[in-house]
């Protein structure tokens, strides 16, 4: 039905470049078909904690993941706008070569 794999095993098959190891996630490796046919058992699991790998033909295509797993990585991010905000204001305390974040990447993109 599913086929197990650690973290590094699932790296390895997206990123082979990039595979590790010691890290101990495990996902379920399920096929877009399976997916299909079992949608509310996974999203059911995956509420439970469970991660899953879609594969279709083969190649790995998206994950399912437990809502929490989202918010613990992404819960202390802050909108775009106040990042920014911070940043200028922080620039405003300092003697920048820029005085605005779009000065500097006019700059960059002048460079590139």
């Amino acid at each position: 039905m599913f086929e197990v794999l650690t973290f590094a095993n699932l790296v390895a098959t997206i990123k082979p470049e990039i595979a590790t190891r010691g890290v101990n996630i495990r996902v379920k490796k399920v096929t877009a078909r399976e997916l299909k046919n079992k949608t509310g058992e996974i999203i059911r699991k995956a509420r439970e904690g469970e991660k899953f790998l879609i594969t279709v033909r083969g190649k790995p295509a998206a994950a399912i993941l437990p809502a929490e797993y989202l918010e613990k990585k992404t819960g202390d991010l802050r909108p775009a706008e106040q990042a920014w905000k911070d940043i200028e204001e922080t620039l405003k305390q300092s003697s920048p070569e820029f005085k605005t974040w779009q000065e500097a990447m006019a700059w960059t993109r002048k460079r590139a």
